[in-house]
C-alpha cells in the first residue's frame, strides 16, 4: 500500500488535521505559564516536524502556523514529529506580524530566537509569551523582529554559528520550563 515510502511497518489513512482559529483557541486557554510558539517561514517539513516534536515534549500550549510560507503538514512532517503533529493544538493564522500585534494587545510578550540577540537567559520571561522561530535560511523576518519585545540568541561556544531551529527552540523552551514557577 505504501509503495516506495519508508513506512516502518505502519500505514494509515487519516482525515485532514483540524486547525484552530486563533480567537477560538485563546478562549479555551486556562491560566498557564506555557508559551505559544510561532513559526515564521520554516520551509522544510522535517524541520517543522522536529519543531512540533520539541514543542510537544516541552509543554508548549499551541503552535501558530501561517497560511503561507510554511512547510506543509505532510506525511514527512508527521513522521518527523513522531506523532506530535496530532497532539499539539495547531493554530492557522494569516499575517504573522498582524497576529503578533493581536497577541500583544491581549497581553502576550513576543520573544524571537535569532542571531544577534541577547546571549544570556533571564531568570524567566514574563508570561504569557510567544516564542518565534524563524526560517532555515533567513531566520526570523525583519517585520517580526521589529515587533519583538525580546530577541534571544543562544550562546555559541564552538566554531558553528547557529543551531537547527528545533534544537535552538528546545534548548530555550527547556531552560524556561526549568525556570517557570
Amino acid at each position: 500500500m505504501a509503495g516506495d515510502i519508508v513506512h516502518q511497518g505502519v500505514y494509515a489513512a487519516l482525515e485532514p488535521i483540524a486547525l484552530w482559529e486563533l480567537g477560538s483557541f485563546l478562549d479555551t486557554l486556562p491560566e498557564d505559564p506555557s508559551p505559544l510558539v510561532a513559526v515564521d517561514g520554516v520551509q522544510d517539513p522535517r524541520n517543522l516536524g522536529a519543531l512540533l516534536r520539541t514543542c510537544d515534549a516541552s509543554g508548549v500550549k499551541g503552535v501558530l502556523l501561517p497560511k503561507r510560507r510554511v512547510a506543509p503538514l505532510s506525511a514527512t512532517c508527521a513522521k518527523t514529529s513522531a506523532g506530535a503533529l496530532f497532539t499539539l493544538p495547531l493554530i492557522r493564522v494569516g499575517n504573522m506580524s498582524q497576529t503578533l500585534l493581536f497577541l500583544k494587545k491581549r497581553g502576550y510578550g513576543v520573544l524571537s530566537l535569532a542571531l544577534g540577540g541577547e546571549t544570556h537567559f533571564r531568570e524567566a520571561f514574563p508570561h504569557p509569551f510567544v516564542v518565534v522561530v524563524g526560517s532555515e535560511e533567513k531566520g526570523v523576518s525583519r517585520p517580526v523582529l521589529q515587533l519583538s519585545d525580546w530577541i534571544v540568541s543562544l550562546p555559541m561556544h564552538g566554531k558553528v554559528a547557529s543551531l537547527n531551529l528545533s534544537v535552538a527552540a528546545g534548548i530555550f523552551l527547556y531552560a524556561q520550563t526549568k525556570q517557570s514557577p
